[in-house]
């Protein structure tokens, strides 16, 4: 995704002074405003106005500042210095949390930095040589800095977090260097953002080293460095200097609502590749009337063309004044604001705040109690949000009843940032906070939005919506095709994840997910753009199954309109859409498996058999992931389909929704070598062991008995409820050299009976395998339990032979081609 695109808080009439026209070298110490305490007393740090000519406090010695260079490492420095014992400072500042908000007393914010940082590299004139691109240098010693961040100073904790006990106890002094740089590849930021980087040495060149070799950067010349981006709150004294900003706290307030409206006619202006929102597109059949936020309406469209915002967001409870067929006339000539749900009322207001005046919400413009307008409206679902002028995304709310708008507290990687005192060119004492580009706290929110990434029918309004307005549990936001705004110059931490920026919305690469009423031409498109629109579809499936449902029934209807838009563009190409499978695709979809890297949903199940096919992915409720993404990768186009479909006579249970469910039982004939499941294959002669590794990833219940060949000789532990069932605890691994090295991936915890159960191999690369594990279901049919696959040992005299002529030994000897139908 792109950066943020949102202009820096720098009056367009403020220009900073020049650099300052002499470094400081050696400069002596001098007493600190205030009366000091003796040893680590605290003392207040009082606010002085000292114009640009007016001399300040110097720094204690050994501190200087040096010119930066284009190698920001600090070895050119020089060495020498002397350490003054700290002092820890209680620093009060004037800061205004909110431009719209009253400033707080200065007694209300203290922050603790010691003595030594307070005189030095926190001093009036340290920060100048700073911010106008100058190193500035200083000794401390590892014990100093230990004592002081325990003690409270926060510039010392920073520092702390270098391993010390790394460094050699030849060097006494350690010398640290700080510097503002440009840009940071992890990193969303706004123009000309500030990034501090902090860099830490012995004295005598030793590199000290951080908490892990990852978490740090590492300069060219291996001086070890942290960053931070600086950043300040609206309305504080540093805010005219320090281009980042904290988060929005008041959703509210002139500055949400002037952030927000500036970043959407941005993105319809200047946005080359996001696509205008159509001024004439045809509402949908029902909307609400948001002219006047105090007596909403529910306009019947009949037609009418006008822009239009929907809303995304967590039902999360029952819904008692939704519409229905007894009060849908009532609604039309007005809705109670105490019938509408805050987080509808909310996005009445953000609605028209914007300037527009149509809003579709689910609840109110659906007619809940109808089956037939639920599924005339299920059908439009994908014209609905990519004809949207915008989408208002709940995030933050985990009940329509909760609300987004309400004043909120700084969260993920916003909270409890450490804080340093900022003297500003104009002699204020104001406050900066440091984001740290790899803290943690941002992965234990993962995308930070709220409660809305766990909710499968959220799943495709997101990635359907051309423009997002945001409302997250962390900081207010703006997606597009084009980038990723956190709105007021926030600073963020960028997603290197796709499957997360999938549920953020597609990459700026694919807006053929969003073509409007127009279909791109694929009629010349590569094998590598088929393969790579493919493997977004994976990606959709994977983001989309790792999120919950409430109903077991909706499970295809929540994902209908993203495979309707894929539909569209595959055309003829992809075939029929069979219970969330593509038909022409459908071997290649059958090879996926239980994916337990995505926990959002804690535990998988069958979803009941009268629903939907054991073949699909949609039968599962939990993560799934294709593993043919990964064969593409590895195997390329030599790798090929190994069975062929027979027959599979699809009847859709509604006509209208062609994306939704099916008539069950819905069988799919399959003409495949069978062979008995891999670890009851008998002994080849001569041979007295066995290989099979079985992954079942995190399934502590599975445990699994190995059955080798005369008289089923036991060969691994084996504990099963009863002798006729498998389950499977962790990997074992025995020996097989003439069949390599199994693999089963079983989609529930669900035991398996051994007698019953038969491999189905689907494709094939060399002497290489991957297919189903089925078990007898009676009548002839099959259900799935599980994939496999085998990875048998090299062997050279098949190199000589093409991909399609290398035999496989074992499935030819025990296995047969056959026809199989599986449910």
């Amino acid at each position: 995704m792109g950066c943020c695109s949102s202009k820096p808080v720098l009056s367009a009439e403020w220009n900073p002074p020049p650099p300052l026209s002499r470094p400081l070298v050696n400069a002596k110490p001098a007493t600190p405003s205030g009366q000091a305490n003796q040893g680590l007393g605290l003392q207040v740090l009082t606010q002085t106005s000292l114009p640009h000519n007016e001399s300040r406090t110097p720094p204690p010695e050994g501190l200087r500042a040096t010119p930066a260079t284009t190698d920001p490492s600090p070895s050119s420095a020089p060495t020498s210095g002397t350490y003054t014992e700290p002092q820890i400072i209680n620093s009060r500042p004037e800061p205004d949390p909110d431009a719209d908000s009253e400033p707080k007393s200065q007694s209300e914010q203290i922050y603790n930095v010691c003595h030594h940082c307070k005189a030095g590299p926190l001093a009036p004139l340290s920060w100048r040589s700073i911010m106008d691109g100058e190193r500035f240098v200083y000794e401390i010693t590892q014990s100093r800095i230990a004592e002081s961040a325990e003690t409270g100073c926060t510039l010392c904790a920073a520092l702390s977090n270098f391993r010390q006990d790394k460094l050699p106890t030849a060097g006494p002094l350690l010398e640290a260097s700080i510097i503002l740089t440009g840009d940071h590849h992890n990193l969303v930021l706004p123009p000309r953002a500030q990034i501090l980087r902090i860099f830490l040495r012995d004295a005598i060149g030793q590199v000290a080293e951080g908490n892990d070799y990852e978490d740090l950067d590492w300069d060219e010349d291996e001086t070890l460095a942290d960053t931070w981006c600086i950043y300040s709150d609206p309305g504080d004294p540093a805010a005219l200097e320090v281009v980042a900003k904290s988060p929005i706290l008041d959703r509210r307030s002139s500055r949400a609502y002037e952030e927000a409206r500036r970043a959407l006619k941005d993105c319809i202006e200047e946005h080359v590749k996001c696509r205008k929102p159509p001024l004439d597109a045809p509402l949908p059949s029902r909307v609400l009337d948001c002219a006047d936020p105090s007596h909403v309406r529910l306009f019947v469209s009949q037609g009418t063309r006008s822009p239009y915002v929907t809303l995304s967001y967590v039902w999360g409870e029952p819904q008692p004044y939704r519409t229905t067929k007894a009060n849908v006339d009532e609604y039309i000539n007005g809705i109670a604001s105490h019938f509408i749900p805050q987080t509808i009322r909310d996005a009445i207001e953000v609605t028209n705040k914007l300037g527009l005046r149509y809003l579709w919400v689910d609840a109110l413009c659906i007619i809940q109690d109808s089956d037939e307008d639920k599924s005339r409206e299920l059908a439009n679902m994908a014209h609905i949000y990519t004809h949207a002028y915008l989408t208002i995304v709940a995030a933050s709310a985990n009940k329509a009843s909760a609300g987004f708008l309400e004043t909120g507290a700084f969260m993920g990687p916003y909270k409890d940032n450490p804080q340093l005192p900022f003297h500003c060119r104009d002699g204020r004492l104001g406050r900066v906070r440091l984001f740290d580009h790899l803290d943690m706290k941002w992965d234990e929110h993962h995308v930070v939005n709220g409660p809305i990434e766990y909710r499968a029918w959220c799943f495709q309004e997101s990635v359907l919506s051309p423009r997002k307005l945001v409302y997250g549990s962390d900081a207010l936001k703006y997606y597009c095709q084009t980038s990723q705004v956190f709105l007021g110059d926030v600073v963020a931490r960028a997603s290197w994840n796709r499957a997360s920026r999938l549920a953020q919305g597609p990459d700026p690469d694919s807006n053929l997910l969003l073509p409007g009423d127009d279909v791109p031409d694929v009629s010349n498109w590569s094998s590598k753009e088929w393969e790579k629109l493919r493997h977004t579809w994976d990606w959709m499936v994977r983001t989309y199954t790792s999120r919950s449902l409430t109903y077991d029934e909706d499970k295809l209807n929540a994902f209908a309109a993203v495979a309707e838009v894929f539909g569209r563009i595959w055309g003829s190409r992809a075939g029929r859409y069979i219970a969330g499978i593509w038909e022409n695709f459908l071997l290649q979809d059958l090879l996926w498996r239980r994916d337990p890297l995505l926990t959002t949903v804690t535990t998988s199940r069958r979803l009941p058999e009268t629903l939907l096919p054991s073949w699909s992915w949609a039968s599962m409720n939990g993560p799934c992931t294709s593993e043919w993404q990964g064969l593409s990768m590895w195997w390329g186009d030599i790798g090929r389909e190994w069975a062929q479909v027979l027959q599979c006579n699809a009847e859709l249970k509604n006509t209208n929704l062609p994306f939704g469910n099916v008539v069950m039982p819905l069988k799919l004939m399959l003409r495949a070598f069978v062979v008995p499941t891999p670890w009851m294959l008998p002994l080849e002669p001569g041979k007295t062991s066995l290989t099979l590794s079985l992954h079942a990833r995190d399934l502590p219940k599975k445990e699994t008995e190995v059955k080798a060949g005369r008289g089923k000789e036991l060969v691994a532990m084996r504990h099963t409820e009863r002798d006729d069932q498998v389950r499977y605890d962790k990997m074992k691994e025995h020996e097989l050299p003439f069949m390599g090295a199994i693999t089963v991936d079983f989609d529930t915890d669900d035991a398996v009976v051994v007698e019953r159960t038969l491999a189905v191999a689907i494709v094939k690369y060399r002497s290489e395998v991957m297919g189903l594990l089925v078990t007898d279901v009676g009548g002839g049919t099959f259900r799935r339990v599980a994939l496999w696959g085998s990875d048998p040992p090299w062997d050279e005299s098949d190199e000589a032979l093409a991909p399609e002529e290398v035999k496989i030994p074992w499935i030819h000897e025990f296995g047969s081609e056959r026809d199989i139908v599986l449910v």
